[in-house]
């Protein structure tokens, strides 16, 4: 309803005003009603437009509202639609988990202020999410409708939030290195020097590789390793 979108307008202009997003000119806040990748359930996401632009991909911050409204959660997440679709449901949910347990080194701090990791919510799942909730879920504390906190206690938990993204955003620039492996029968190393440029195909940590990443190619055989 108009009620309802007029609510979440206000709240988007709210957060917009506090000094960790101010602080932070390249996060873009965002909100749904209850449409789009998330279904029934209202979300505002934070997102760094160095990262993503949409919900359905990357790393952020989002407030995820429960269905009936009993309460919300602040929750550092990983989205789902991009992975789920290339994969399916079930290898998708497998690299979220993966990928959320690596990234629990950004989000240490938040256990201080009652957070928990993803792996660890048991309860108060925003509705129908349940499990693609969690496997995407790196760090999450739950607010309830009846026990809500103060203006400053919400302020500072959004703050270790976006502490924990940008402890995420800043490891982007770190250089990593990857190992990839190919079959000799299905691929010739000499194509290595024989070519200016080989594309790969790569399924996960996708979104991680970037220009300046060490890759590193095993040949399956026992031949050794090609830089």
């Amino acid at each position: 309803s108009s009620r309802v979108v007029g609510f979440f307008k206000s709240l988007e202009n709210s957060l917009n005003e506090l000094p960790c997003i101010t602080s932070r000119p390249n996060i873009n806040i965002k909100f749904s009603v209850g449409q789009g990748n998330w279904a029934a359930v209202p979300w505002v996401a934070f997102l760094d437009n160095t990262e993503t632009t949409t919900t359905q991909e990357g790393v952020y911050p989002v407030l995820l509202f429960n269905e009936d409204c009993s309460g919300f959660h602040l929750t550092f997440l990983q989205g789902v639609a991009k992975v789920t679709d290339e994969l399916g449901k079930r290898e998708g949910m497998r690299v979220l988990r993966s990928r959320a347990e690596s990234y629990k080194v950004y989000a240490a701090d938040l256990l201080e202020v009652g957070f928990q990791f993803g792996n660890n919510i048991t309860e108060h799942r925003p509705g129908s999410l349940g499990e693609v909730y969690l496997a995407a879920t790196i760090a999450s504390k739950y607010y309830d409708l009846n026990d809500l906190p103060t203006d400053t206690d919400f302020t500072n938990d959004l703050t270790a939030v976006m502490d924990a993204y940008d402890n995420y955003l800043v490891s982007r620039s770190i250089p990593k290195t990857w190992t990839f492996q190919f079959s000799p029968d299905y691929f010739r190393k000499e194509a290595f020097s024989e070519l200016s440029a080989v594309s790969w195909t790569v399924r996960t940590h996708r979104n991680e590789i970037k220009d300046g990443d060490r890759v590193y190619v095993w040949q399956t055989g026992g031949v050794g390793v090609i830089a």
